[in-house]
């Protein structure tokens, strides 16, 4: 079964919670996403959570890396991105304000990103996501409603927590 994985620090639960909204309002089915900062997204109680992540990150895997300066501060989120690398697993870098392209570290400044609030890339991985779920688009109308909601929703979490 084809995934998404967010691969994210845990200190930007509250971005990562619009952007699995938005991944649902994709079409993708909430057990098709993988998030270890939600219950019912991630790791079952008891597991061993190295284990179930390396478990995760397959060929049948989609990363998704959010990423801020926290992130780049994660050690588990640095074992995340060195595991995508070596598996050579289909990968979006994301974005989040302040940090812009020129932030880009390691191996992810050599691939295509995008800014979590831009509308045209937005509409670029929901194409994409669609596409490699192998389901079936929203309306554009509804699409561009529930885009327009998350972008409106992440503008105001970078305004009051990530930007001084």
């Amino acid at each position: 079964m084809k995934k998404i994985f967010i691969s994210h620090s845990s200190e930007d639960k509250e971005i990562v919670g619009e952007l699995i909204a938005l991944i649902e309002g994709m079409g993708v089915k909430s057990e098709q996403i993988f998030c270890s900062s939600f219950e019912g997204y991630g790791i079952k109680l008891g597991a061993n959570w190295l284990d179930a992540i390396r478990e995760e990150l397959t060929e049948e895997t989609l990363v998704l890396f959010v990423l801020t300066t926290n992130f780049y501060n994660s050690h588990m989120c640095q074992c995340e991105l060195g595991a995508v690398w070596a598996n050579t697993l289909e990968h979006i870098p994301i974005l989040v304000p302040p940090l812009t392209t020129k932030d880009l570290e390691y191996i992810l400044r050599n691939h295509q990103s995008m800014v979590i609030t831009d509308k045209d890339k937005l509409n670029s991985l929901n194409d994409q996501v669609t596409e490699w779920m192998g389901i079936s688009q929203n309306k554009v109308s509804i699409w561009q409603m529930k885009c327009d909601k998350f972008v409106a929703d992440i503008d105001n979490i970078i305004a009051k927590k990530y930007v001084m």
